[in-house]
């Protein structure tokens, strides 16, 4: 993830925050996702997984609470490097949430199959 590298280089001194708005801006131009839209489509569709999905949201929701947490710190200007732990922790949460969510949505989809 991109943004996840630039943030960190952000935490650690090297990039200045605005740099770090101006790629996860040009990023976000690029990446057309509602996730409304696919939390929908989950309970619609897939309910036996949605704890799994809903697993995402929460390590999601913890993500985005240390990036507030640093964005606040930042503005105030102390250190950065204090977040990097709980940054990346937070994110290798997300990534395998994401991923026990794909391969529950993988047999799903071979059970419609057949």
């Amino acid at each position: 993830m991109t943004s996840h590298l630039m943030l960190t280089k952000v935490m650690e001194g090297q990039v200045d925050y605005n740099k770090y708005l101006d790629q996860l801006i040009e990023v976000g131009e690029e990446a057309d996702i509602d996730a409304h839209r696919i939390e929908l489509l989950f309970k619609a569709y897939f309910p036996e997984i949605d704890e799994l999905r809903e697993r995402v949201s929460e390590m999601l929701s913890d993500h985005n609470s240390v990036i507030h947490a640093h964005k606040k710190a930042y503005k105030n200007g102390e250190r950065g490097e204090d977040f990097i732990g709980a940054f990346t922790f937070t994110q290798i949460e997300f990534d395998k949430a994401c991923k026990a969510v794909k391969e529950a949505l993988i047999v799903e989809l071979r059970k419609i199959d057949g």
